[in-house]
């Protein structure tokens, strides 16, 4: 897709928090993958410049109670709030139902050890999700 990108994954991950559904990662993983590929895309057309658009990745594990997953890509030069690109039905796309980031909050609502985080600033757009099944236990 002439899309530039940069992906990082320095430890084999072998074991994922055995609580999370596989299928809820795949979910948030292929939603945030075709977000930013759109959103690529979308600079690329307004830039004519394929230069333009990057796309970053980062892939981790510690252990099989961690796992972490940062996406980040270069965004067109509009308003967007945080709050509300999450919320059913919102979105910045011709011709879309705006689900895909809903549904990735759904997901997380269902496991309280997922914590996930948007934000955007000096031209990037990064979604950033941790799992730690080991958070509280340091507190008890």
């Amino acid at each position: 897709m002439d899309i530039q990108y940069n992906f990082e994954c320095r430890n084999n991950i072998h074991n994922l928090p055995d609580h999370i559904d596989e299928l809820d990662l795949v979910r948030i993983i292929g939603i945030t993958f075709d977000n930013a590929i759109e959103e690529s895309k979308a600079l690329i057309g307004e830039k004519h410049n394929i230069r333009s658009a990057e796309v970053q990745i980062m892939v981790y594990s510690d252990g099989p109670g961690e796992f972490e997953y940062e996406i980040r890509n270069r965004i067109q030069n509009k308003k967007i709030s945080t709050s509300q690109i999450q919320q059913r039905g919102f979105t910045t796309k011709k011709n879309h139902k705006g689900l895909g980031l809903a549904n990735i909050k759904e997901i997380e609502n269902k496991y309280p050890d997922m914590s996930i985080s948007y934000t955007i600033q000096d031209g990037w757009f990064d979604f950033y999700m941790t799992i730690d099944t080991e958070d509280g236990e340091e507190n008890e």
